[in-house]
C-alpha cells in the first residue's frame, strides 16, 4: 500500500510508538492526524495535532468528523495510546484504578475505530491498527497492564472480523 495521499490517524501520536508512527507516515507523504491529550512535539504541513480528552466520545466523534468532512475519506488508524501506569502490583491497586485502566485502555480503541469505520464502510475500503503489547503472550509484572492489552488483541480480532466485509483490514 502506498501512503502517498492517504489521511491517516494516529490516536496516541505525542509520543513513543504514535510519535513514531507519525513521523514515518509524514515521510511517506500521508496527510496525518494525531490526537491526544497532550501537545505533539511534531511539526508539519501536512500534520494536524488535535489536543483532547480522548475518552469524551462526543469531542472524539466531533473531531473525527472534522476530519471526514474536510478530506471526505479516512484511509487509516493507529491506535497506540497508553492509559495511566500505575506501576504497582494489582494487589496495591484500588478497584477504581484496577478498572480505570482497563476500560480506558479498551475505550480509546471501541471509540476512535467506531467513529472512523463508519466512514471507512461508506468507502468500502481502510486499515485500522491498533498497538497491543507483545507480553500478551508472556507473563507481565504489571497485572492490570497486560490484562488490558490482551483485550485489545481480542478486540482487533473481533472488529477484523466484523469489519472485513466492507474490506477494512485490522490488525
Amino acid at each position: 500500500m502506498s501512503f502517498s495521499n492517504k489521511v491517516v490517524i494516529v490516536v496516541g501520536a505525542s509520543s513513543g510508538i504514535g510519535e513514531s508512527c507519525v513521523s514515518s507516515l509524514l515521510n511517506l507523504k500521508s496527510t496525518v492526524y494525531g490526537i491526544d491529550f497532550e501537545k505533539s512535539r511534531i511539526s508539519a504541513k501536512n500534520y494536524k495535532h488535535f489536543i483532547l480528552n480522548i475518552l469524551d466520545q462526543h469531542v472524539l466523534k466531533n473531531a473525527i468528523e472534522d476530519i471526514c468532512k474536510t478530506h471526505n475519506r479516512i484511509d487509516g488508524l493507529i491506535n497506540c495510546l497508553k492509559i495511566q501506569n500505575y506501576n504497582q502490583p494489582f494487589y496495591n491497586l484500588s478497584l477504581k484504578e484496577w478498572g480505570n485502566k482497563l476500560s480506558n485502555n479498551l475505550k480509546t480503541i471501541f471509540l476512535s475505530s467506531k467513529y472512523v469505520s463508519s466512514s471507512m464502510i461508506e468507502s468500502r475500503k481502510g486499515k485500522i491498527v491498533n498497538i497491543s503489547f507483545i507480553k500478551t503472550t508472556v507473563k507481565s509484572e504489571r497485572t492490570e497492564y497486560s490484562l488490558s492489552k490482551t483485550e485489545i488483541s481480542d478486540l482487533t480480532k473481533t472488529l477484523a472480523l466484523e469489519l472485513s466485509p466492507f474490506s477494512i483490514q485490522v490488525n
